[in-house]
């Protein structure tokens, strides 16, 4: 059996909330935790910092802070900022800063005024949100334009709206969304059929349309009375275009009805919206609205709206490293570090991740196959031209902030997926006094102490090698509310705490450990911010995210591990897991182009895991066994064809395991091969096989293949990939086991 402990250099996460915590002043001893066996309490140096996809600003942190400093016992949060000329609609994810729109220090006044006057007592370690994506821009109107629509609104009358049959389509003043006063159809018991639409007297008068430019429909809907509520609305424009299109009931295009288009409405008033590009010519947008028959019982619709959708300036977007004008980049950096530094801020919270929805073409600016010239420039010239920008951005970071703090998630490129590295070494090659954070995102889904220590350890092997990334600094992530909806929703009653991914008596374990790796910082993402930060009136659910949505409040539980976290704990603590979390893997195949057969040629050694080197850990031949805690074994009990199989788990509450054969990448450049194996689990998607090319260090896997079902039985997996014909030394065919956190059963 093989236990050989080693971390993978390969995990990325996507990214949401991060906290701060203070050592309480009753921490116990050292000579206390020797006699106990549980390990140091946590330093006060070491921090929580609370970061969320759709973070706080700094006008509702000046009316609020006091309430969210009394209810967390947080360190800091991460804050974005906006300039003055920014609109109403704000997510909190349109990342400005690394675009090339340029900034100045005026921009940001009412956010630098607001910072300055807000009240922080608790909260020492703030940072603003500074993303590389460039996915928005700051125009002066808003993204979204105002209201087209003569007649909407229903506040007094019908006028503009034709078909009114009174009796079967009514003004009703008695109701409505925003204001009183809405359009209710099939008002009649027994009615059948009726229906209305906006004419040019109520509808929308666009400019001559271009086929491009987009507007946002919308309008409001309750059912009333009995029946199924079927409904629908169509929206048309004067010139042949119309959604849906084709309809989705099978009818033809345009027809002026069908039925649930956008959903069944419920008793409450609920708003219903859509993207809608009118035909090329066209100069007006209505609507066509149906209530179905009469055992669907009546609808009330009110609020159309016609808006247009400001797309924001591609030029905002992200810029080419060559580009000319990218010295603006690193002008912006300076203006956001001399703010930070005015409101006592500690720095930045630098997200490296790429996200979809960046404008322009340099939509990934860290990864080289995305170029669309990567021809025109050598790896190692784009490589060494981003080291260069991240050297003219830290300096002039630097120069408005010399002791600033940066943090930066997912990390600072270890892994070796893409060029963030590049960008690093820049940034150490001038930071001055600054420090730098490996912000640790893959801690997500971790939960004991030594998982945490590993992690850090495969970061540090990659550093220590370059004296330049020695001084960086360590940190972790930690996902409060892991992947609910894989728990049946985030589970807020006490009786259920058990069914999260992490308890609070496991969370305030992991938290321990956690902090007990770090160097200062640890955060915290969850995907229920409006529990924690509170910043709209009422806590919304999370669509796709959590069943159980939406949640009162924070449960007591999960602030009291906040609280116990710094405590003297068991450093070696682990959770009780569920036995027989197992994938087994016999007879890989690798083949030249798309399809296996039986007449396929086998192109690798030792394809069916029989021939083994003998020794304390034993390992098949040709093959390279890594990841996170893995233990394999020569199985004789289960195998598919052969003698033996291999059987693969983790000896962690989770892990990667991998296990690889090497060929030479020349042989295969520009070629399409494909690389399979059968596999046998009773984990759905746990077990399966990826290819990786190389250009340098950096690494391409395949596509996500053909995953086992997690029914017990054999399966053939398989992955495809073209090897890029620039790739050099090996190409790695994997055989790959995400073994899961599955607890034991009580």
């Amino acid at each position: 059996m093989h236990f050989r402990y080693t971390a993978i250099r390969s995990i990325t996460f996507p990214a949401i909330l991060v906290a701060v915590v203070l050592c309480s002043a009753d921490c116990a001893t050292q000579d206390a935790t020797a006699q106990t066996g549980l390990g140091p309490a946590i330093p006060a140096h070491k921090k929580l910092v609370a970061f969320a996809c759709n973070t706080v600003e700094p006008a509702y942190l000046r009316e609020h802070i006091g309430e969210i400093e009394q209810a967390l016992p947080l360190d800091g949060l991460v804050i974005f900022v906006y300039p003055n000329d920014w609109g109403p609609r704000r997510s909190g994810q349109e990342d400005i800063f690394f675009g090339g729109r340029r900034f100045t220090r005026e921009d940001f006044s009412q956010a630098l005024n607001d910072l300055k006057a807000v009240p922080f007592k608790k909260f020492t370690d703030n940072f603003i949100q500074f993303a590389l994506s460039a996915r928005g821009s700051a125009a002066a109107e808003n993204d979204i334009g105002p209201d087209l629509m003569t007649n909407g609104q229903f506040d007094t009358n019908l006028d503009g709206w034709a078909s009114i049959t009174p009796g079967l389509e009514d003004w009703d003043d008695t109701d409505g969304y925003p204001n009183q006063g809405c359009l209710i159809i099939n008002s009649a018991e027994d009615a059948d059929n009726a229906n209305t639409n906006s004419t040019p007297g109520a509808g929308a008068t666009i400019p001559e349309a271009d086929g491009v430019t987009q507007y946002k429909v919308s309008w409001s809907i309750k059912h009333v009375g009995g029946g199924t509520g079927l409904q629908h609305v169509r929206v048309v424009d004067n010139n042949g275009g119309c959604e849906p299109n084709p309809d989705p009931a099978g009818e033809d295009p345009c027809l002026p009805f069908s039925f649930n288009t956008h959903g069944v409405p419920g008793p409450e008033w609920a708003e219903q919206s859509i993207n809608f590009t009118p035909n090329e010519g066209a100069t007006e947008i209505n609507f066509i609205t149906y209530g179905g028959g009469g055992v669907a019982g009546r609808n009330r619709l009110d609020n159309f709206r016609v808006r247009k959708i400001i797309t924001p300036p591609v030029e905002h977007g992200n810029l080419d490293w060559f580009d000319p004008n990218w010295s603006g980049i690193a002008e912006n950096g300076a203006v956001l570090a001399q703010l930070a530094r005015e409101a006592g801020l500690k720095g930045f919270w630098l997200d490296v991740e790429h996200y979809a929805g960046t404008l322009g073409q340099w939509e990934e600016i860290f990864n080289y196959s995305a170029r669309p010239d990567h021809d025109k420039y050598s790896l190692a010239e784009v490589e060494a031209q981003i080291q260069r920008r991240g050297r003219e951005w830290m300096q002039a970071v630097a120069a408005a902030y010399p002791d600033i703090t940066i943090v930066v998630i997912q990390n600072t490129g270890w892994g070796h997926h893409n060029m963030v590295e590049s960008f690093v070494k820049g940034m150490m090659q001038s930071r001055g006094n600054a420090t730098i954070v490996d912000g640790g995102e893959g801690g997500y889904s971790k939960i004991a102490g030594q998982e945490f220590a590993a992690m850090r350890s495969g970061a540090e092997s990659v550093h220590q090698a370059d004296p330049l990334l020695q001084p960086i600094q360590y940190g972790f992530g930690l996902w409060v509310d892991y992947s609910p909806n894989n728990y049946g929703g985030w589970h807020t009653d006490p009786a259920d705490f058990h069914k999260n991914y992490r308890s609070p008596a496991e969370f305030e374990q992991t938290l321990y450990g956690a902090l007990t790796a770090a160097d200062r910082y640890v955060w915290l993402f969850v995907w229920h911010p409006d529990l924690w930060f509170n910043p709209i009136v009422r806590p919304r659910p999370l669509n796709h995210q959590c069943v159980l949505c939406p949640h009162e409040k924070v449960p007591a539980a999960y602030i009291e591990a906040l609280r116990n976290c710094r405590q003297p704990h068991d450093p070696d603590w682990s959770p009780p897991l569920q036995t027989g979390r197992f994938v087994w893997f016999d007879d890989t195949v690798l083949v030249e182009g798309s399809t296996i057969d039986d007449s396929a040629r086998i192109l690798l050694e030792n394809p069916g895991l029989e021939q083994w080197r003998q020794g304390p850990e034993p390992t098949p031949d040709a093959w390279i066994v890594g990841g996170e805690g893995p233990q394999i074994l020569r199985d004789e009990s289960v195998v598919k064809a052969g003698k033996y199989s291999i059987r693969v788990t983790t000896e962690l509450s989770h892990g990667h395991v991998i296990i690889d054969q090497h060929i030479p990448a020349a042989a295969w450049a520009g070629k399409t091969i494909t690389f399979g194996a059968w596999a046998r689990s009773d984990m759905k998607g746990v077990g399966g096989v990826e290819i990786l090319d190389f250009i340098g260090n950096l690494h391409e896997v395949s596509n996500i293949g053909t995953g086992h079902p997690g029914d017990g039985e054999w399966h053939f997996v398989t992955a495809t990939k073209t090897i890029r014909p620039e790739a050099t030394e090996h190409v790695r065919l994997r055989i790959s086991a995400h073994i899961p956190f599955i607890k034991a059963a009580e």
